[in-house]
């Protein structure tokens, strides 16, 4: 019976250190943190990581294996980071965003690839106070063209007026023309004076955003523009008057 009890006793021992061997295992080889904004330029690479260090790769460029061995250095400092901009230790401050759109250089920007300087980055987890009648539902591949809020004029004949009947004039010729172009595509165009939009982000996260104020210095009176998704992406912006471009071909693909 001391026998069997022994046996028992030391498979139990050498159960515990097999586990607390794969365990300390899996968390040696578990990536400590992620690579929350990655910014490139002449002088090589900068990363800013989840943990709150700095690292840089000088002369690298963007590939996997340089990021890699970045991932890998020792860190060169800290950062802050705002919704516009990272601050790095030394008060440097680092604009996220430049003429309303995304800033050159920025490789990364809040963990998610810089696929158009006019990506969406402001937007929120879909709840139960996103969505409904108010907002646009995509699932699939589609161009959401916004309309312009209406207007009424108690003197049609102001010209504040005419400028206005004179500007929707253009805005439906340029929808117009954008609305053919991408369905000669074979891609979905719904035109919407809805406020919102949720989407598909990767295989099933369901996101919102606010068609005013997809990124942090967007003009809410910027209502000549569409928001072009490619199902699992993060949408772009779209001047409705200038919708064929390298851009937006490349984001299609």
């Amino acid at each position: 019976m001391v026998k069997i009890l022994r046996q028992i006793m030391n498979c139990a021992i050498l159960i515990f250190l097999l586990w607390t061997f794969h365990a300390d295992s899996t968390e040696k080889n578990a990536p400590p943190f992620m690579l929350k904004y990655l910014f490139s330029s002449s002088s090589g690479l900068i990363g800013f990581y989840s943990d709150g260090t700095v690292r840089t790769c000088p002369g690298c460029n963007q590939t996997a294996s340089s990021i890699d061995a970045m991932a890998a250095s020792e860190p060169s400092g800290a950062y802050n980071d705002s919704e516009a901009s990272v601050t790095l230790f030394d008060d440097t401050v680092m604009p996220l965003y430049n003429d309303g759109q995304i800033a050159a250089g920025w490789l990364i920007v809040n963990y998610q690839k810089v696929i158009s300087p006019r990506m969406v980055t402001r937007y929120q987890p879909c709840s139960g106070q996103t969505g409904g009648e108010q907002s646009i539902d995509l699932k699939e591949t589609a161009l959401v063209i916004i309309k312009p809020e209406q207007q009424k004029f108690t003197n049609e004949d102001s010209q504040e007026a005419q400028d206005y009947f004179t500007g929707m004039d253009d805005w439906y010729y340029y929808a117009s023309e954008m609305t053919q172009h991408y369905e000669t595509l074979g891609i979905h165009v719904i035109d919407s004076e809805k406020k919102s939009l949720s989407f598909l982000l990767g295989k099933n996260e369901c996101m919102d955003f606010d068609v005013k104020k997809w990124q942090p210095e967007t003009s809410p009176d910027d209502s000549w523009g569409a928001f072009l998704y490619r199902k699992g992406q993060l949408p772009i912006a779209v001047d409705i008057t200038d919708y064929d471009t390298s851009e937006t071909k490349m984001y299609l693909r």
